[in-house]
């Protein structure tokens, strides 16, 4: 069965129950209401039988002499509240009988003892008629009480009896709602995780395929509309993998082409600068050491006057060669512009630094620059600079490196000067 058709019968099934509930309480409405009739019906009863037997004494003496027209207008009432019952069950029914009875009786007896009372009979008669009223009232008055008691039992009882009939109704009718609204809850949260599961594999790159717990109509298309969307989806995802891929290694090599001088592999201006402004705030942010070396091929004018550009540019690609086996891992080589290289030295002091300064001058005075025809002798001038408190930025300490770099060059060439602090 569909999910929609689950809720129309959920919502017929509640409006059902609750005209049931509207036409339960209506009876039970009704039952107490005739229940409470009867009592007023009962008290009236009562009420007008007490006054019949008061208007029979007068100072303890019976007198229908001094005011009669009382005893007629109590004897009225009385019968009207006779003849106008609500409906009766069938031991009220029989009290009310006994009582209408007796009524006509006392009416009798009223009747003769009037007639007796205009005429000159003795006292010894009169008496006799008032006692024989007075026992047929509070005949009446028995059977009165036993009526009233009857009712209010019988509004215990229907009071009782609708509260329980009601008390059920609700359990069962509340009961069973709360059971279809439970069954339709579990199928939603059921098919709507199993969707929620699907998505979850798709969002981490995987194919999925939704498989419901609970079949209805709805979610079975959705389902299956999900599914189709996976396959297709898996299929696109393939394809766009790879062209990511793709991009990614361009990007990469691009990357790379951006940062990297073109004719001897190292990193260009650009890319020196900007690890060289990284490496100078780490240094100041952890308070540790950072060197730079500027180095500058001496008489590379004069090797590209004497023996070609070609030459020349390969010089420098010897002399970055030997430079990067002479340094470690952690420092990088750049080239600065032209014959100028620069080469950072994180977690270096300048004693360290002088220090690879020679070794690299020691190791290019070792290995010589040859080619098929030309076997030639390079040399560098090399400045040394450090940071030191007051240094404020990159550019400073570039600037300090290539006063002494100058300062060496003006010295002879070939030598290595230090910054002064």
């Amino acid at each position: 069965m569909g999910l929609t058709k689950r809720l129309y019968l959920l919502i017929i099934s509640a409006c059902v129950f609750f005209v049931f509930i509207i036409t339960s309480l209506l009876l039970s409405w009704q039952s107490v209401n005739l229940a409470l009739e009867r009592f007023s019906y009962s008290q009236q009863v009562n009420t007008s039988v007490n006054l019949l037997a008061h208007n029979i004494f007068t100072n303890k003496l019976p007198s229908f002499r001094a005011q009669p027209h009382f005893w007629v207008q109590n004897h009225n009432n009385f019968s009207l509240i006779l003849n106008s019952p609500p409906a009766l069950s069938p031991n009220m029914l029989s009290l009310h009988n006994s009582i209408v009875s007796q009524n006509r009786s006392m009416l009798i007896l009223y009747q003769q003892l009037i007639a007796l009372d205009e005429g000159d009979i003795t006292q010894v008669v009169k008496e006799h008629l008032i006692e024989r009223l007075l026992i047929q009232v509070e005949s009446i008055k028995e059977d009165s009480q036993h009526l009233a008691s009857i009712v209010s039992n019988d509004i215990e009882e229907v009071t009782t009896q609708q509260l329980f009939i009601n008390a059920v109704v609700l359990t069962f009718g509340v009961a069973g709602l709360m059971w279809a609204v439970l069954i339709i809850n579990r199928l939603l949260k059921t098919s709507i995780a199993d969707i929620q599961r699907g998505i979850n594999e798709i969002n981490i790159g995987q194919v999925a395929k939704v498989e419901l717990s609970y079949k209805t109509e709805e979610f079975a298309l959705f389902a299956e509309k999900f599914n189709h969307m996976s396959e297709l989806l898996n299929k696109t995802t393939v394809s766009r993998d790879k062209l990511q891929e793709l991009v990614e290694q361009r990007t990469e090599v691009l990357k790379q082409l951006s940062n990297t001088d073109q004719l001897t592999g190292v990193a260009n201006r650009r890319a020196l600068f900007e690890r060289g402004v990284m490496e100078f705030n780490r240094a100041r942010r952890h308070q540790s050491s950072l060197s730079i070396l500027l180095l500058d091929c001496d008489y590379f004018k004069q090797v590209n006057d004497n023996y070609g550009h070609l030459v020349g540019d390969q010089l420098l690609q010897h002399l970055c060669r030997v430079c990067k086996k002479e340094i470690r891992e952690v420092d990088f080589l750049g080239r600065y512009g032209g014959e100028e290289f620069i080469i950072l030295l994180p977690h270096c002091d300048i004693a360290g630094a002088e220090e690879n300064a020679s070794r690299i001058q020691s190791s290019l005075r070792i290995n010589r620059f040859h080619t098929d025809t030309h076997n030639i002798s390079v040399t560098i001038s090399i400045g040394v600079a450090t940071l030191v408190d007051g240094c404020n930025s990159f550019d400073e300490l570039l600037h300090s490196a290539d006063k002494a770099m100058y300062l060496a060059k003006e010295n002879g060439r070939d030598r290595i000067e230090l910054a002064k602090s």
